[in-house]
């Protein structure tokens, strides 16, 4: 990683030189190493009458070797040209050595955007950048552009040298690193045996890289004792393989004898005097000197003759009475004012120009410092306008634009000042009771030097104080609260007043009483300013908080039954912790407390009250009242037989006492309903003998009656069956009859008219005979329990009239062989026959 130094050579002039690697050999230039090398830009950059400072590299490293360090050829045997300086190279410094094997050393470090923007892409750059001063007028700055890229490659990357300097009487960043009375750049291009030839050594002595320049030298005019930022960068381009360096000499300040400067009375750092506001002074110096200790007092009294040049006047536009002055022995410089006169013309800028002779008038130096004169600096120092400023309140005074850097501001007097009081914009604050009124007048000295000064005048009024009293913190939403100014009302205060969200209305004006009624609940917050038509109180602030009265709500039916527990439940807005207060009249509990759910229930019939009050934080809410109607409860009767038989039709109806809007349920188990709704009545029937059971549960509103059984015992019809009989012959038919199924209680046989006898009660039947014949039909039915068999039995059969067998013969002798014939003569009874 690249290290940044910045050095101030006043602390390096203290430093031991760090130890280093030193390598040379008879003949040849030297170069040394070691880290850090920052120190190196002004050990071998200063000379006599120059101040290095602020020193930044960019190619320090603590790798061994660096890329830059000094060199030093002290016997003159080489070709560089140069005793000792800086040399900064694109790789390692130990290649400008004749013994180093190789061209270069790649570093892989970006370039710089500087020299990118000359010659295209930039690699291993090496970057100085520092500030100096001099005590003289011209600094010059000699140095020899070396590299391994001579000869094969000066057509194909070039390497390139800068050195930016920014400054008076330069812009920014104005390279002076140039081709001789060209303006163009040094690099491996514009140098070399073909281009510029004359300032190019195609055969070096005693230093490792392929070719160099001549000694270059940068002239740099400058203002002496004047800041100047000075930046030296060098690059290899294209590529980074073959290295490129440039040996810097010291920079030399050429001095003789003394100097001088021109000077603002008020900034130094000026050279301008402006007729209106800022006279001018020349300083002296015995030597050139201009940094105290560095350009030294004298050792004897030094006499400077001078005369004045330049397009102003002297006694019309400026005063100097004299044309020498004594520089005593142990003294650095001495000042000679410069008194300008404002003549009220309107000149432009006018110069005085101070040139330096001997005792006997000879010209030794010209020019040697110029004091511009302008009409006017434009500059005006600015208190602001008067004002009023509210008691213990800050307030601000000065321009309302910021003046330009380096004015500086003095305020008198300090009473009421917060703060320093060389701010052009500073805050002042009173504390009063009575109004006071002080002037403030403001001293201003602008950049350029010039003086100026203003008054303003501010008057402290007193500040009203504000207050709320509240008769009370916390209310209910259903009631008032009082809020007043807490302090004695002023002559001509004025109220703001701000009383929160949800207020329905306040009552009152001005400094209160105030009746507040806020429509919602909830914290408050009551807000008060006071004026007195210039000046306002603090904002103060109570807090009011409005409580929410309780609903009395709940919930309960309208109808009970009588001894019937029923739901009671709170269903308003207070919380569990309120206080309930119930009141349930004749009901049983008659105490309960809380929101419930309760279960309560009533032995009379009839209307019925409850009531219900609840308080919460001390807020009560109104009683709520609801009236219940306790019923009787219905009764569920009917009437129902003991016992039927199976499928014999039952009629069932509800015989008890209700009102229209009773409900029944009625539940008939395994009966065949035919018809009925409602109370009834229900035309049915049981299919299956059995015990069977009829319920029923009346309803009225929220009342059930207890479920009422009855019970049915169903019993089965009995089952009969005649058996079969033969057919008899007629007369003297005899018949027996019995029968299958049963058992019976009682039997009715009837065997019809023509028999004997017709009919029979009896299990057993006695003999029946019929007098006539034909087919007979003798029915039975059977009941058994009462119930009567279920189908009505019956046998058919028939009593027959006897044939005669009466025949005829067709002849009563007949032969033996002859044929006799028979035939049948009697009646035909059927159609069967049989025939013996």
């Amino acid at each position: 990683m690249k290290q940044l130094y910045s050095v101030s050579w006043r602390h390096l002039l203290l430093l031991v030189l760090l130890s280093g690697a030193v390598l040379t050999s008879l003949g040849q230039i030297s170069v040394t190493s070691g880290s850090p090398f920052s120190q190196w830009a002004d050990e071998t950059l200063e000379s006599e009458g120059i101040d290095i400072y602020d020193v930044v590299i960019n190619c320090d490293t603590l790798n061994q070797p660096p890329q830059m360090g000094r060199f030093d050829d002290p016997t003159g045997a080489t070709s560089i040209g140069l005793d000792s300086g800086l040399l900064m190279t694109t790789g390692e410094i130990d290649y400008a050595l004749p013994t180093t094997l190789g061209v270069g050393a790649s570093l892989g470090n970006p370039g710089d955007p500087a020299l990118t923007a000359i010659v295209g892409n930039t690699n291993d750059a090496c970057v100085v950048s520092f500030k100096f001063q001099a005590q003289c007028d011209t600094v010059r700055m000699r140095y020899v552009f070396a590299s391994n890229e001579y000869p094969s490659f000066t057509a194909s990357f070039e390497d390139v040298f800068i050195a930016q300097i920014t400054g008076p009487g330069f812009a920014a960043n104005s390279n002076i690193a140039l081709v001789p009375n060209t303006t163009q750049h040094i690099s491996i291009f514009t140098i070399n045996a073909t281009t510029n030839a004359i300032y190019h050594n195609t055969n070096p002595i005693g230093v490792g890289y392929n070719e160099h320049s001549v000694i270059l030298e940068a002239v740099i005019p400058v203002q002496p004792c004047t800041e100047y930022s000075l930046r030296l960068a060098i690059a290899d381009e294209g590529d980074a393989a073959y290295d490129t360096g440039v040996f810097i000499e010291p920079l030399n300040c050429n001095r003789t004898g003394p100097s001088a400067l021109a000077r603002n009375v008020s900034n130094p750092a000026n050279d301008t005097a402006y007729e209106d506001c800022a006279d001018g002074m020349l300083t002296f110096f015995p030597s050139g000197g201009c940094f105290g200790s560095i350009g030294g007092p004298g050792a004897t009294d030094v006499t400077v003759h001078f005369g004045l040049t330049g397009t102003a006047t002297n006694g019309q536009d400026y005063i100097i009475n004299t044309d020498s002055i004594l520089i005593p022995a142990g003294v650095d410089s001495v000042n000679l004012p410069v008194n300008v006169q404002n003549d009220g013309i309107a000149e432009g800028i006018e110069t005085l120009v101070l040139n330096i002779y001997d005792a006997q008038g000879n010209l030794i130096q010209d020019s040697v410092a110029i004091l511009y004169i302008k009409d006017t600096s434009g500059f005006e120092a600015m208190a602001g306008p008067d004002q009023n400023v509210c008691s213990g309140r800050p307030a601000q005074l000065g321009p309302a634009v910021i003046p330009p850097a380096g004015t500086s501001y003095s305020w008198d007097p300090g009473i009421g000042m917060i703060g320093p009081l060389n701010s052009f914009n500073p805050t002042v604050g009173f504390t009063t009771v009575a109004p006071q009124q002080f002037s403030y007048v403001v001293e201003g000295i602008s950049p350029d030097g010039c003086l100026d000064n203003d008054t303003v005048r501010v008057t402290y009024l007193p500040t009203p104080q504000s207050s709320i009293v509240l008769d009370e913190d916390t209310i209910c939403a259903d009631e008032f609260a009082t809020a007043t100014y807490g302090l004695a009302p002023g002559p001509g205060f004025t109220y703001n007043w701000d009383f929160g969200s949800g207020l329905n209305q306040a009552l009152g004006s001005g400094a209160g009483p105030f009746l507040l009624d806020y429509n919602t609940p909830g914290d408050k917050v009551i807000r008060l300013s006071v004026n007195n038509g210039t000046c306002e109180s603090d904002t103060v602030a109570v807090n009011l908080r409005v409580h929410p009265v309780p609903t009395p709500n709940f919930v309960l039916a309208d109808t009970v039954c009588v001894n019937e527990f029923t739901q009671l439940s709170y269903s308003g807005s207070a919380t569990p912790g309120a206080t309930y207060t119930w009141d349930l009249g004749n009901a049983s509990p008659n105490t309960v407390s809380g929101p419930g759910p309760h279960f309560i229930q009533w032995s009379q019939t009839g209307f019925q009250q409850v009531s219900l009050t609840v308080e919460e934080n001390g807020c009560v809410s109104a009683t709520e009242t609801q009236t219940v109607l306790v019923v009787p409860e219905p009764v569920a009767t009917f009437t129902l037989p003991d016992s039927i038989c199976s499928g014999e039709l039952l009629t069932v109806i509800y015989n008890g006492p209700s009102g229209p809007s009773a409900t029944y349920s009625w539940n008939f188990g395994n009966a065949i309903v035919l018809s009925g709704s409602g109370a009834g009545p229900y035309q049915l029937y049981f299919p299956t003998p059995g015990s069977q059971s009829v319920c029923l549960q009346v309803g009225e509103g929220d009342c059930l009656s207890p479920v009422l059984c009855r019970d049915v015992e169903v019993t089965g019809r009995p089952v009969v069956q005649i058996n079969p009989v033969a057919d008899q012959c007629f007369p003297g038919n005899s018949f027996n009859f019995s029968t299958v199924g049963g058992p019976a209680d009682v039997y009715q046989w009837d065997f019809g008219a023509s028999a004997s006898p017709a009919t029979f009660q009896g299990t057993v039947p006695p003999t029946v005979t019929y007098l006539s014949p034909g087919e007979k039909t003798v029915r039975l039915i059977v009941f058994g329990n009462g119930c009567q068999s279920t189908d009505t039995a019956e046998v058919t059969f028939d009593v027959v009239d006897p044939p005669s067998a009466n025949f005829n013969v067709s002849s009563n002798a007949i032969c033996a062989d002859a044929t006799v014939n028979f035939s049948y003569a009697g009646q035909v009874l059927g159609a069967t026959q049989t025939y013996f």
